[in-house]
């Protein structure tokens, strides 16, 4: 069985700092983590790569580099200001349901340790063949 394994989905990841985004500061939980965001384009064309491959295998599709927080924010124009979980979550109340409230913050503890600042080049090699 072949499968494709994807990084967070960066128009995923848009969105959230879109909610994230106070008076031009994206104040997220995220410490100093690091994260390897792939599109979800880039991982239908990973799948389609998949399909030509001739033995079956596990592909852990990433973009091309973990990036900080302050990288994700600099891309905007604004600046990242870590804060506490707490602190997101009091932010999230009123905005999100509690089910997506735990869902970011749980994510955003695995950002800061560092389970998603991982770079593989699987996009490079199974799109390689697609022309």
């Amino acid at each position: 069985m072949t499968a494709v394994r994807a990084s967070i989905f960066s128009e995923f990841f848009d969105g959230l700092v879109d909610l994230a985004t106070v008076e031009g500061e994206v104040r997220l939980p995220a410490a100093d983590g690091r994260v390897g965001l792939v599109s979800r384009a880039d991982v239908g064309r990973a799948m389609a790569g998949c399909a030509l491959s001739p033995a079956p295998a596990a592909y852990d599709v990433t973009g091309p580099a973990a990036l900080t927080m302050d990288e994700v924010a600099a891309a905007r124009g604004l600046t990242y200001v870590p804060v506490s979980e707490a602190e997101f979550a009091a932010h999230l109340a009123g905005r999100e349901t509690p089910w997506w409230s735990y869902a970011y913050t749980s994510m955003f503890a695995s950002i800061r340790e560092q389970r998603w600042d991982v770079v593989t080049d699987e996009l490079a090699r199974l799109t390689a063949q697609l022309g």
